[in-house]
């Protein structure tokens, strides 16, 4: 298929990103562990396939110094991730038919909410494992 005919058939909708903050290590309660996945897929609008999908894992080891780190940390953390992921995605499409798509950076404002989300859930587990 020419690259033209298969590219305009693709639809690249932004990255997913999954978060996760598990709970602190039994031994030093001042590090916390950051999980972030990142997926990019592409679908073949006509024939709603998914012809690629990328698929990371990055995990942070995070020394707190008794705080809890703030969204604008752990976004920091997240933009690291994206800006390998990108560079992974450009060495494995490069000679593809897919070199054109590009990761996009990731928007502080649109995942505000899910860290903060995360952030909580891992402040209450926390407490009660602390409780324990």
């Amino acid at each position: 298929m020419a690259k033209e005919h298969f590219s305009s058939n693709l639809e690249a909708p932004a990255e997913q990103y999954f978060l996760e903050i598990p709970p602190s290590e039994p031994a030093d309660k001042d590090i916390i562990y950051f999980n972030v996945s990142i997926e990019k897929k592409l679908v073949n609008i006509p024939q709603q396939s998914r012809p690629f999908l990328a698929n990371i894992f990055f995990h942070f080891k995070v020394k707190a110094n008794n705080e809890t780190p703030t969204p604008e940390f752990y976004f920091s953390l997240i933009e690291t991730a994206v800006l390998n992921f990108a560079v992974y995605f450009y060495e494995k499409t490069k000679k593809t038919n897919l070199k054109g798509y590009k990761i996009q950076k990731a928007n502080f404002e649109l995942i505000r909410d899910d860290i903060q989300k995360a952030i909580d859930t891992w402040s209450r587990n926390n407490s009660i494992n602390k409780a324990i």
